[in-house]
C-alpha cells in the first residue's frame, strides 16, 4: 500500500497489484499450514474486505462530491443509504478498527485479522483511487474535513483515538445487540456515529 502510494512508477505499481492479486493464495498456504478447507476460507475473507471496503470508500465518500455540499443534513441520509448499499452488496469489517475489536471479543483469530486488515488497507487505496479518478465528473471536492497540520500531536493521537473507540463502542453496541435486529436503524445508528466523529474529532481528517 505505501509503494503502490507513493512511487510514480508504473512498474512498482503493477508489482505491487500483482501481489495483492496472489496474496489469497500465499494466505491459504502460509496461514493454514496446508488446510485447504481453512485456505480458502481466509482468501474468501481477504477478497471480501478487499471489495468491501472499496466499495464502502467509494459509495460513502462519493454523495457530498457528486451532488455537491448540500448541508449536514442531506450528506448524512445519504451516507446512510450508501452505507447500507454497501453493506448489503459486499459485507465484511471494511475497517482495521473494527476487525481489531472483533480479535478483542474473541469473535476472530488473529490469522483472521491479519488477512483482513491487509484487504481493508489495499481495498481503502483501491477505491480511494477510482473515487479520485471520477472526480471530474464531480461538481463538489472529493473528501472530508482537512485537518489542521499545526495542531499539537497530542491532541492529533487523542483525538484519533477517542474517535477510534467511539466507533467501536458503537459497532459492538449497535451491530452485536438486540439494536441491531432491525437493520435499518442499526445503520442509521452507526451512521450517526461515524458522521458525529468526522466532525466533531476532525483533527486528523
Amino acid at each position: 500500500v505505501v509503494v503502490y502510494g507513493a512511487t510514480a512508477s508504473a512498474q512498482a505499481k503493477l508489482g505491487v497489484s500483482l501481489l495483492a492479486c496472489a496474496l489469497p493464495a500465499l494466505l491459504s498456504t502460509e496461514l493454514a499450514s496446508g488446510d485447504h478447507v481453512a485456505g480458502d476460507a481466509l482468501a474468501n475473507a481477504w477478497l471480501q474486505e478487499f471489495v468491501g471496503t472499496a466499495v464502502m470508500v467509494v459509495l460513502t465518500c462519493m454523495p457530498g462530491a457528486l451532488l455537491g455540499h448540500l448541508g449536514y443534513q442531506v450528506e448524512w441520509v445519504f451516507h446512510w443509504l450508501m452505507m447500507m448499499a454497501a453493506d448489503s452488496l459486499t459485507g465484511g469489517n471494511v475497517n482495521p478498527l473494527v476487525s481489531t475489536t472483533m480479535v478483542a471479543a474473541g469473535r476472530d483469530s488473529t490469522k483472521d485479522w491479519v488477512v483482513k486488515v491487509a484487504a481493508q488497507c489495499g481495498g481503502a487505496v483501491v477505491g480511494w483511487k477510482l473515487l479520485i479518478a471520477a472526480g471530474e465528473v464531480m461538481v463538489g471536492d472529493v473528501g472530508g474535513p482537512s485537518p489542521d497540520e499545526h495542531l499539537p500531536l497530542f491532541y492529533v493521537f487523542w483525538s484519533e483515538c477517542l474517535g477510534g473507540a467511539t466507533l467501536c463502542l458503537a459497532v459492538w453496541a449497535f451491530a452485536t445487540t438486540s439494536i441491531g435486529e432491525v437493520y435499518a436503524a442499526k445503520m442509521g445508528l452507526i451512521n450517526v456515529t461515524l458522521r458525529t466523529i468526522i466532525v466533531y474529532f476532525g483533527a486528523t481528517g
